[in-house]
């Protein structure tokens, strides 16, 4: 068979609906309730939202959806691009205490979506080459087959939640509204997003806000 170039069939709102309910199983635990949510300054971040929560303490996970591109429809093979400017983002994340993570629906057609279908979560390692990373991953076996390069690998459920408990750092939700404006602020007018794509364009992330429970 004739090798083609991998091409995607949904864009990444589309993923956006399958990976947030997959973060939230993934995140939540006794203890921990996780909210999903995507932020505008003027809502989530307005003086109504913050007051919403003038008593309460959160960590935040920045995730950006990624489309899974395949050769051919049913393929057994799906492939997953980890951009440079994610990289970027990972970098200024982790200055930040905010740790960013790539996910995926690992399906290889627009209609095996479904609220069964399998979320894989990609960890960006920030000592790494800024290049584009893809991996091409099987559908059966959810692991990776081949990557492009090294720096970046699967992370479970279990290690993603893991890790978001040790790197997100806990503050109270108005210094998280601030941190969400300087996230999206250094990547907007200082790094390679406002390059590429303009001052509001580019790749968004959902965020995730991981708050303490008294259950």
């Amino acid at each position: 068979m004739t090798k083609r170039n991998p091409v995607s069939f949904i864009n990444e709102h589309t993923a956006e609906y399958y990976l947030a309910p997959a973060a939230v199983q993934a995140l939540s635990h006794q203890g921990i309730k996780a909210m999903p949510f995507f932020f505008w300054g003027t809502r989530e971040g307005s003086k109504v939202g913050v007051d919403s929560g003038a008593d309460i303490d959160a960590r935040i996970v920045a995730i950006y959806p990624r489309r899974p591109k395949v050769e051919f429809v049913g393929s057994d093979e799906v492939y997953v691009k980890i951009n440079a400017s994610l990289i970027e983002a990972a970098t200024v994340g982790a200055e930040l205490g905010v740790p960013v993570f790539a996910g995926a629906p690992i399906v290889s057609s627009l209609f095996d979506l479904s609220d069964k279908a399998p979320c894989l979560w990609f960890d960006i390692d920030l000592a790494e080459s800024p290049d584009d990373i893809t991996h091409c991953i099987s559908v059966k076996s959810l692991s990776i087959i081949t990557s492009t390069r090294t720096g970046s690998s699967v992370v479970s459920d279990q290690d993603l939640f893991t890790r978001v408990i040790q790197s997100a750092t806990p503050r109270p939700w108005s210094e998280c509204v601030e941190t969400l404006r300087q996230f999206r602020r250094k990547l907007q007018y200082e790094g390679s997003f406002r390059s590429f794509f303009g001052a509001f364009g580019g790749y968004k992330p959902f965020y995730v806000v991981l708050v303490e429970t008294t259950i």
